[in-house]
């Protein structure tokens, strides 16, 4: 049966059902962040400022230049290996993902140190960090190899031995190597022992490519690197465009209005890495099975599916903004401190962005997998161009630090109401099923009793019994929207209770409806 399932093109459910890997793999995004968040401490005490701030400019450089040097093969290599219908493409496209993705790295090296010298002026201002130089490229080498197995692996839908790569390379390794290592180690030999470990996954990449190289796969690298070049290359300038409208408004204030409130900026910034975490699951499950789906020719499935999870972002979304404009005073002053009530608007207005940030973080995956065309590329710069001008508005009319949080926040609105409408034009998704005249009503009569909760509570209590009252009105809150939801028949609340319902009434799980 797997065989023949192979053969087909199916992606076979190696980890489990889908939930399961969606569980699995946000724990592990979970406990990898963690970790390198203290692996980030333990260095900066361990460095010292100057140390430290080497490290993480070297970081950083390796951050900029992999999705140019990869030609984002770490979502060309995913979505083509699952829509591949033999066996056979699936190795090629794997050694074409090698071929594009870590083949540009290794020039880089090869040209940076052989001038190594002008390299290390050009990145750390410099000429003696030529150690810290080749830490930085044996990274960027390690992270590239890493990406194509990561990709590969989400490919044929064995998402345990992914996550499995994933925490080790990224979250175990550098914990063991700061315990490990002498305290005199220098930022670019700690660099290089993890650019080390990551350039393991050579040994499973070559093994992978030789198994095809015997069944015959060679012979389709040279269409499969076209495929993939077409596909990835255009979506480059995405991720530059993304970074861009994060660090246009810290910037701007750090020159025009001051360096406190481009801090203030970069604080609030921080929701958008808790979104990334908690929601980067989803598009990393989700691509290549949609894909899959696509390439098997389940449309109807596929859009009633897609359809749902446009329902549930929109519905939840709305409801997340009102109620964290509602709480965002209480919420910032307890996790910065009294001392910065002046950042209280900016950081308000940046919570309400982190809306449609998460929206698009996750739809986009589901555009990558049914569009070969750079349509978020072309959304992201389209938001981008809409931010700098918003943020030059800010700052001729003296808005300062405020119209800058603005200005990033309508970046983000746009490119969610680009992304949404991209997929319900490509997808013919009908309007109705968003039912907006029954969802607007459920979220004002539920809006009544949380103002007049979190201005009552903020009066008379603070910090932890703040927060507990808090998230008690909240979850009663939202498990009324929940079943009024459900009451007044919306689509993805009914989907849920189908599954949900049976295990109450049985006290055990029936087994999940799946597209495989």
């Amino acid at each position: 049966m797997e065989d023949e399932a192979v053969s087909r093109g199916r992606v076979l459910p190696h980890s489990g059902s889908l939930l399961r890997m969606l569980a699995g793999t946000a724990l592990v995004s979970v406990l990898t962040t963690g970790l390198i968040a203290v692996v980030t401490g333990l260095l900066a005490d361990r460095l010292g400022p100057a140390g430290f701030g080497a490290y993480m400019l070297a970081r950083r450089a390796t951050g900029v230049l992999l999705p140019v040097c990869t030609l984002a093969m770490g979502v060309a290599v995913p979505r083509y290996v699952a829509a591949a219908l033999q066996e056979d493409r699936r190795e090629a496209y794997l050694l074409g993902g090698l071929l594009l993705g870590v083949g540009p790295c290794l020039l880089v090296a090869a040209i940076a140190g052989g001038i190594s010298d002008a390299s290390t002026r050009l990145f750390f201002q410099n000429s003696g960090s030529t150690v810290l130089l080749y830490g930085s490229l044996c990274l960027l080498i390690g992270t590239a190899c890493h990406t194509i197995l990561y990709g590969y692996y989400r490919g044929l839908g064995r998402m345990g031995v992914a996550n499995a790569w994933q925490l080790g390379v990224f979250g175990i390794a550098p914990a063991a190597i700061i315990f490990c290592s002498p305290r005199s180690a220098s930022p670019g030999e700690i660099l290089f022992l993890m650019g080390g470990v990551a350039c393991l996954t050579l040994g499973p990449l070559a093994r992978h490519v030789w198994m095809g190289a015997r069944g015959g796969s060679l012979a389709h690298v040279p269409e499969v690197a076209s495929e993939l070049a077409c596909y990835g290359g255009p979506r480059v300038p995405g991720s530059f465009a993304m970074q861009s409208i994060l660090v246009l408004g810290p910037f701007l204030a750090s020159r025009r209005v001051g360096v406190a409130e481009a801090g203030y900026l970069l604080a609030g910034q921080v929701v958008f890495q808790l979104a990334d975490v908690s929601t980067s699951a989803f598009g990393i499950v989700m691509l290549p099975r949609l894909a899959s789906l696509q390439a098997q020719g389940k449309s109807d499935y596929l859009r009633d599916l897609i359809g749902l999870v446009v329902g549930f972002v929109v519905h939840f979304g709305l409801y997340l903004s009102l109620h964290l404009l509602v709480w965002s005073r209480p919420l910032i002053l307890l996790w910065l401190g009294p001392q910065y009530t002046d950042a209280v608007a900016i950081v308000r207005i940046l919570l309400i962005a982190v809306i449609p940030y998460t929206a698009f973080v996750m739809l986009r995956s589901i555009i990558d997998a049914v569009e070969v065309r750079a349509i978020n590329t072309l959304n992201l710069l389209m938001a981008l161009a809409a931010t700098a001008a918003a943020s030059a508005l800010a700052l001729r009319t003296g808005l300062g630090a405020i119209g800058l949080a603005g200005a990033t926040a309508a970046g983000f609105w746009i490119l969610a109401l680009l992304t949404l409408l991209f997929l319900w034009k490509r997808l013919g998704l009908p309007v109705q099923h968003l039912a907006l005249g029954r969802v607007l009503a459920i979220n004002a009569a539920l809006m009544v009793p949380a103002l007049v909760v979190a201005p009552g509570l903020e009066s008379r209590v603070g910090g932890p019994a703040l927060l507990a009252g808090g998230a008690l009105t909240e979850g009663g809150l939202l498990l009324a929207y929940c079943w009024l939801m459900w009451v007044l028949n919306v689509r993805w609340a009914n989907e849920m209770m189908t599954r949900i319902a049976p295990r109450w009434e049985s006290g055990s799980a029936q087994p999940e409806r799946t597209c495989d």
